[in-house]
């Protein structure tokens, strides 16, 4: 199959990469967001028994961003890829 040189078509530019501090700050504000309301909502019993209630309040936001920055983190990596064949 002959290859027409002139008809190749440019080189895809790559993506920027997600900004870390963008981020690390959503991450510090879920974990504050998720220790107020787990304060603000919590029983006494919750309150008083210390690994429950840190799981609750900082565990769930975690996990949350962690979902969230996976996605974002296989979507650059797809971008990059594309850019790269």
């Amino acid at each position: 199959m002959p290859v027409r040189l002139n008809t190749i078509p440019d080189a895809e530019p790559y993506p920027a990469p997600p900004a870390r501090i963008k981020w690390l700050s959503a991450l510090l504000l879920m974990l504050s967001v998720g220790v107020a309301i787990t304060s603000l909502f919590s029983s006494d019993e919750l309150a008083k028994n210390g690994p429950h209630f840190w799981g609750l309040a900082c565990g769930v936001p975690a996990f949350i961003w962690s979902l969230v920055a996976s996605v974002r983190w296989l979507f650059f990596i797809t971008q990059y890829i594309r850019a790269d064949a």
